[in-house]
């Protein structure tokens, strides 16, 4: 066996993703797995016994595993929403501003709970928190947590505090596509929120080499907003010491777009060009093992400092390594190198597989040592098609050479990392692998005279403003280039999120490429080449033609999405790609339209809307929707529905929305009952608004909610705003007047989040709804759905889907009328 760490590291891997995803027990089956696999390895090579050793890497991992699974029983039977008192005591890292103060990390902080006492009987018990009892005594664990701050708190990282406040969980994702917070964090080994209420303690006085390290920090940072304007000091900051919190929103969103925004963060390219440019420069002059030493030393500090990234970290170890072979006068194995820092990784915290940065650095590193020489090598082009030779005097073929295999690089990582990238964004940037190949070679320049002139700059300013030249033409020239590459219609091209299955596929298929690619290049089983060849050519087709399946497939049929909202309204009609917005706004979700709602359509690889329609301007119904006009560029609506009503021009909703709509010469059309919106014969799809009749009289916004009738073959589903008791009889009376039946609906979006002054039983005895969906936030302040709404739909055996229950409600019909139904936390 060539390689017994990285079968190790395979198994790490393995049982990592069996112990979180399918469950510790089975593990057991992959230690058995393991064991037969190494027995069969040793009766073809006659590798030693010894090398069952490797199979301690499954019950170490699985241990770390349930210890992580298990860790933060203070916060385990929280719900949603509910705060414990606590103390906290640790190290401040990660400093971030926030629109309503900042944000920080304790990493391995100490946590006590004063507010109730956990035995151990009670971890596994089902009460809640609140509804343990409170006996005096605190309870103390050792976990990291986020940790929120006023605007004016004083602090510094590499500060230790001590401070009273607010444990709770951390936010889930409630709808698809949405960030999830509690899965994110949890990846970095972060276990829990905190808000502080009160700042006990600040001892700048503790010593160490944690504050002297964030003191220099500090001192960097003042450098750089000196030597550089206000947008490239906050670039620098990004690339060099991991500040992301000066960039604005649009550089974040450009580099994005142009498919280089990992150059905006601490990666592995830093730390590698950075740590291993150190240690060459000191062994010139001083002994290898002192030269390591200090490399080393130097390189952990700046992972201190630049917040402990999971790819750096990977570099670190991996720089380690090197370091350790050329001590010894050893070669340096990639392969070996990166199985070293992936078991490594894996045992400090199984989670770290979750985190898409860790996903990505391994996947990149595998791609240059396992696809590259796939791609390209000295006599092949993918293992099948001759490569000339290369003439060594010819200038002009050396230089054709070295793009063609920077190209190739560049091309081989972006194969790696594809199906994460669209899992991550939604979207791949087409121009990304050409912008890699002309900035990462410069990247190497930027990042010496970044880090030149801010050291310099620590002792001389005048000084450092001569080697931030070339930091500040390249940061020039990255802008034009990202410019350009955004320019070009089409560059960006929104796939939405792929299946699983088909990512599974996609990497089983590279997996069987590379290993046929192997079996070429060693020419084993020679007998077979022309059948490998074949078999090759084969696979690299399938893989084209699942890469271009990597994108959202929506389900067949009519498909309607009743987003988790929180407090508001926001419905998502979907036939066959045609799709309509019904209202979307929130008042207690903080900007509802640009953190869930655009991100559920992104999801779903809409970059359409046909309409998007209003029932009424409350805030709960539209400041989603005027978000969506100001900030979703990339986002065609063709055309805004509001009610036919009179007095709309008094509301200033209404009045910004029309005014968003002329800037981005949006068509505004008014709708009253009878109006059809939109009709495909074929399908039997009609969407007919049945309230508000022209110049209703209405004394509250309510009252004339707009309400549709959604027709699909036999299905009907009825939505309808806020509408209230009046609005109800209203509809019912229309819907007579026009011949259209809304008996026995197969759907009810309930009115006014299940209120009592909608749902009146006269309504709900009428329409019938075999399945009701209501939009609410949890605990709301208005305690909606009301007990007497509930008991009206109970009392009719009409099944009831609660948003702050169950998140986002799915809806698939396919023309029968039968439906399926489910929650998205179900």
């Amino acid at each position: 066996m060539e390689r017994p760490i990285f079968i190790a590291a395979i198994f790490a891997l393995i049982t990592a993703f069996t112990s979180i995803f399918l469950g510790q027990e089975l593990t057991i089956f992959v230690l058995i797995a393991g064991l037969l696999i190494l027995l069969a390895l040793r009766e073809y090579k006659k590798v030693s016994y010894l090398y069952l050793i490797i199979l301690l890497i499954i019950p170490i991992v699985s241990i770390r595993s349930y210890f992580y699974k298990n860790q933060a029983k203070l916060i385990s039977n929280l719900e949603v929403k509910e705060e414990l008192n606590a103390n906290v005591s640790g190290y401040v890292t990660c400093i971030t501003k926030t629109e309503n103060g900042i944000s920080f990390r304790l990493m391995n902080a100490r946590v006590e709970v004063d507010k109730d006492v956990y035995n151990a009987d009670d971890y596994g018990s089902e009460k809640t928190a609140s509804e343990k009892t409170a006996s005096g005594k605190t309870v103390s664990e050792k976990f990291s947590i986020l940790v929120y701050a006023e605007a004016n708190t004083d602090l510094l990282e590499g500060d230790y505090i001590e401070a009273s406040g607010k444990l709770k969980r951390l936010n889930t994702s409630r709808n698809e596509g949405n960030y999830n917070q509690e899965e994110y964090y949890k990846s970095l080994g972060i276990r829990a929120s905190f808000t502080i209420l009160d700042l006990k303690k600040i001892d700048k006085s503790k010593t160490g080499i944690y504050p002297e390290l964030f003191r220099l920090k500090g001192n960097l940072i003042g450098v750089y907003d000196k030597i550089f304007t206000k947008d490239k000091a906050a670039i620098v900051k990004a690339m060099t010491l991991g500040v992301r919190t000066d960039l604005t929103e649009q550089q974040k969103l450009d580099f994005k777009d142009s498919g280089i925004a990992h150059l905006l963060s601490i990666s592995a390219l830093h730390v590698s060009l950075l740590g291993l440019t150190i240690y060459k420069l000191l062994k010139r002059k001083l002994d290898y093992l002192v030269a390591a030493i200090i490399a080393v030393f130097i390189m952990l500090s700046y992972l201190i400092i630049t917040n402990n990234g999971i790819s750096c970290r990977r570099a670190v170890i991996m720089l380690i390594a090197y370091c350790i072979a050329d001590n010894l006068a050893r070669s340096n194995d990639l392969i070996t190198t990166i199985s070293l820092s992936l078991i490594i990784l894996i045992v400090d915290d199984p989670y770290v597989i979750t985190n898409t940065g860790f996903l990505l650095s391994f996947l990149s590193m595998a791609a240059i040592a396992f696809i590259y020489p796939i791609v390209i090598n000295d006599e092949k082009i993918l293992m099948l098609f001759k490569r000339e030779e290369l003439n060594k005097k010819d200038m002009k073929q050396k230089i054709k050479r070295k793009l063609s295999e920077a190209f190739c690089l560049s091309l081989s990582i972006q194969i790696a990392t594809l199906p994460v990238i669209i899992l991550m964004n939604y979207e791949v940037a087409l121009l990304s692998v050409l912008l890699n190949l002309i900035v990462i070679p410069l990247f190497s320049l930027l990042m010496v005279s970044a880090f030149l002139s801010g050291i310099i700059g620590l002792f001389n300013i005048f000084l450092s403003l001569l080697f931030a030249g070339s930091s500040n033409y390249i940061l020039d020239f990255y802008s034009l280039l990202m410019k350009i590459s955004t320019s070009f219609k089409g560059s960006i091209i929104l796939t939405g999120a792929p299946r699983r299955e088909f990512v599974i596929a996609y990497y089983l298929i590279l997996l069987v490429i590379i290993i046929l690619a192997k079996l070429l290049r060693d020419e084993i089983l020679f007998k077979y080449v022309s059948f490998f060849q074949k078999t090759l050519f084969g696979a690299y087709i399938f893989l084209i033609i699942i890469g271009l399946n990597l994108h959202y497939k929506e389900l067949s049929g009519l498909n309607i999405v009743s987003l988790d909202v929180g407090q508001g309204d926001c419905q998502l009609v979907s036939l066959e790609g045609k799709n309509f917005l019904i209202d979307g706004g929130s008042t207690d979700i903080k900007n509802v339209g640009e953190y869930r709602i655009y991100p559920s359509l992104k999801y779903r690889g809409i970059k359409s809307l046909e309409a998007i329609t209003v029932s009424h301007f409350d805030s709960d119904h539209v400041n989603g929707l005027i978000e969506l006009l100001e900030k979703a560029d990339r986002l065609e609506i063709k055309k805004i529905v509001i009610p036919d009503v009179e007095k709309l021009e008094e509301n200033e909703n209404y009045l910004k929305m029309i005014k968003l709509a002329k800037e981005r010469g949006i068509k505004l059309e008014y709708i009253k009952a009878g109006d059809v919106l939109y009709f495909q014969k074929n399908k039997g799809f009609k969407i007919t608004c049945l309230h508000p009749i022209k110049n209703f009289n209405y004394e509250d916004a309510n009252d004339y909610s707009t309400s549709f009738l959604i027709n699909y073959g036999d299905f009907k589903a009825l939505t309808i705003g806020d509408a209230t008791a009046l609005a109800e009889k209203a509809i019912m009376d229309n819907a007579m007047a026009f011949g259209v039946d809304i008996s026995n609906i197969n759907l009810l979006k309930v009115g006014h989040h299940g209120s009592k002054t909608s749902s009146s039983k006269e309504f709900i005895d009428f329409t019938k709804p075999s399945f009701s969906i209501i939009s609410c936030g949890i605990k709301n302040r208005y305690h909606h759905p009301n007990e007497e709404t509930l008991d009206k739909l109970n009392a009719i055996n009409s099944k009831i889907y609660i948003t702050s229950k169950i998140g986002e409600i799915i809806i698939n019909t396919k023309n029968s009328g039968k439906l399926t139904i489910r929650g998205y936390l179900d």
